[in-house]
């Protein structure tokens, strides 16, 4: 569907898929999470799978849009596995995610069961942006903490996983940094290695 120079690719979600990945896991487990209200937090596993199976669902019928030269950005918490989706049926594109949201301490994030996983779904993305520096280093202390990237440098890590290999990662928490991945593509191009950076919303 076409509005103005804008082009939108609509697509439908069945009922179940919308009581499971909406209205279950996303807005009755993980955003009571992201708000530190643990009490409220409904955690169920039909929900669970419900959103990795939509996010799935997405990046199938995204990638038959998407053109090698393309910067996909992807907006807040019901979104998180779409990156590691698209990794996984082979698209190479830069990637990056906003988290509108708050993004939760480690001790709090960890109380929710999947949280591994949607943190090392976070990794798949080239850059992750979110609104405060607390935000920010509330996921770099998780990432680490969960995930155990180890420092190479000032902001610097780097990331094994089995399978995979290593990756390093750039962490850098000022609202300018987003820019500065718009023209991180012969960098990756040329390396093969992504980078992150970790970026406080002006």
């Amino acid at each position: 569907m076409d509005k103005g120079q804008v082009q939108y690719a609509l697509m439908d979600l069945t009922s179940l898929d919308r009581q499971e990945y909406y209205n279950g896991f996303a807005n009755r487990a993980l955003w009571p999470i992201m708000h530190y209200r643990i009490g409220l937090s409904e955690f169920s596993r039909a929900d669970y799978q419900g959103y990795l199976r939509v996010n799935r669902t997405f990046a199938n019928a995204l990638a038959q849009l998407i053109r090698p030269d393309d910067l996909v950005w992807v907006h807040d918490y019901h979104l998180i596995p779409l990156a590691a989706e698209l990794r996984a049926i082979g698209i190479t594109n830069l990637i990056g995610y906003f988290h509108h949201i708050p993004w939760p301490a480690p001790e709090v994030l960890g109380a929710l069961p999947g949280s591994r996983e949607l943190l090392r779904a976070v990794m798949d993305y080239d850059l992750v942006g979110v609104h405060t520096e607390r935000d920010a280093d509330n996921l770099r202390r998780g990432l680490i903490h969960e995930l155990g990237p180890f420092s190479t440098g000032q902001r610097c890590w780097r990331w094994t996983d089995k399978g995979r290999g290593s990756r390093d990662f750039l962490s850098a928490s000022t609202p300018g940094s987003s820019s500065a991945w718009l023209g991180a593509q012969s960098q990756t191009g040329s390396s093969g290695k992504p980078w992150m950076a970790l970026v406080r919303a002006s």
